[in-house]
């Protein structure tokens, strides 16, 4: 299983402490890009073809909640990137 796979299955398996740094690790193997504007916690998940996600980015190490989790699952099946 290749390390993009074993990513993608981390995250369906809405886990409680998934960081950001694993989204961005993902992201970066689907082709994706993260955008964060000024200096707020506020980043939008860019996909390949476009489509476009705001979320809040979780503060200092903390871990993304469970809705937020399933909105970037969504998205990314939404977008045929999963």
């Amino acid at each position: 299983m290749s390390t993009k796979e074993k990513r993608i299955e981390r995250l369906l398996s809405v886990p409680r402490d998934y960081t950001y740094f694993e989204l961005k690790g993902l992201a970066s193997a689907l082709g994706c890009t993260i955008s964060q504007k000024g200096s707020g916690s506020r980043c939008m998940l860019i996909s390949p073809c476009g489509g476009k996600l705001a979320f809040h980015k979780p503060h200092d190490y903390s871990y993304f909640k469970e809705y937020a989790i399933k909105d970037i699952i969504m998205f990314l099946q939404r977008e045929d990137l999963i």
